[in-house]
């Protein structure tokens, strides 16, 4: 009996009911059955790495099925193409010859040539270097397009802001008729010292849902829903609404239509930064109690707790002690503040660490 294991990858993730791996394998299973070998008898698991990329081994499904082989499962593979297997030259040698020492063999079932030898690891080889120079000048294309499109002020990617439409054709920004007056009526607001909860808390009594993103690839609808005052505070720091856009820790050039007026935003921006008390939000404490930030969340909400600190002083004042909680502050969707959900971390002194 000869087991054997069909492995598939494609670059990006499952976008519909028949994906490029359910192809990959059926063509796999086609192939298998013309060769009418009784002796063939398929592993019965499968090995899909869906939006991986052939850069590297290190994907889901290549580990699995490394270590099957290495427990040796299995005695034979069969995928499409080496370039679905890997792009690198490297590791291209490197995994066959793990699999010609584990006393696996490779098919594919496109390059029927490629097969264990002198000869077949040659073309083996010189196939792997091709499909490294197939990526890197893909990597090389990608690069010099972003690089035109910020020299001339286009936009990227990523979804579109609010009170925004991405042109039908040349996907760059053309302001919407609806959303585009909300703007500016938030950043005025925002510009007359109205917080954000407090403005978030006023257009959702207005009806001013968040943007509607539908996905042509997969068909869903998000968005839509009430906002938030972070959503807002996110709003109010985009360049975007000044035609510009976000470029790591500085921003560039855009070349479309602003929709507030430069004076207003940089006052906006003003008011936000002096009502920042810290730099950061892991600069508040020595304490290591932040190690568990972005690890424990709301059983009720799934949102991750934030930390805070009460302090009680001895009776002369001279020491104290300081007790550390985790709590839920969810107000995701516009819901009121999450209440009831705290943690008790630590306690810990003024001059050291109680452990």
């Amino acid at each position: 009996m000869i087991r054997y294991a069909i492995y598939t990858r494609q670059s990006i993730e499952k976008l519909a009911d028949f994906s490029s791996c359910e192809a990959q394998f059926h063509t796999c299973r086609d192939f298998v059955k013309a060769i009418n070998d009784p002796h063939l008898h398929w592993c019965g698991q499968r090995f899909d790495d869906e939006g991986q990329s052939g850069s590297t081994l290190d994907r889901p499904a290549m580990r699995k099925l490394r270590k099957v082989v290495d427990l040796g499962g299995i005695d034979r593979i069969y995928a499409v193409a080496l370039d679905r297997v890997t792009r690198s030259m490297r590791d291209a040698v490197v995994l066959l010859d793990e699999f010609e020492k584990a006393g696996v063999d490779v098919h594919f079932v496109h390059q029927p040539e490629l097969t264990f030898g002198a000869q077949g690891r040659f073309l083996r080889h010189v196939l792997a270097a091709f499909a490294e120079f197939e990526r890197d000048m893909i990597s090389t294309r990608i690069a010099e397009s972003r690089a035109y499109l910020k020299q001339h002020g286009r936009r990227l990617a990523g979804k579109v802001p609010y009170g925004y439409d991405a042109d039908p054709t040349t996907r760059q920004l053309t302001p919407n008729p609806a959303e585009a007056p909300r703007i500016a009526a938030i950043f005025e607001r925002a510009a007359q010292g109205e917080l954000p909860n407090q403005i978030a808390h006023d257009i959702n009594d207005l009806d001013w849902p968040t943007k509607v993103y539908h996905s042509k690839r997969s068909g869903n609808i998000t968005g839509g829903g009430k906002w938030t005052a972070r959503q807002i505070t996110d709003t109010l720091r985009n360049p975007v609404y000044v035609g510009r856009f976000a470029d790591g820790v500085d921003t560039r050039d855009g070349c479309h239509e602003s929709i507030v007026d430069p004076v207003i935003f940089d006052n906006v921006q003003q008011q936000l930064d002096a009502r920042r008390t810290t730099d950061g939000r892991f600069k508040r404490s020595r304490h290591n109690h932040l190690a568990f930030c972005q690890t424990i969340a709301c059983p009720r909400y799934g949102r991750f707790l934030t930390t805070y600190q009460t302090t009680k002083r001895s009776v002369d004042r001279s020491a104290g002690s300081t007790r550390f909680f985790y709590s839920c502050r969810s107000t995701a969707c516009g819901r009121p503040r999450c209440k009831g959900i705290r943690e008790y971390s630590a306690s810990m002194s003024d001059t050291r660490l109680a452990i």
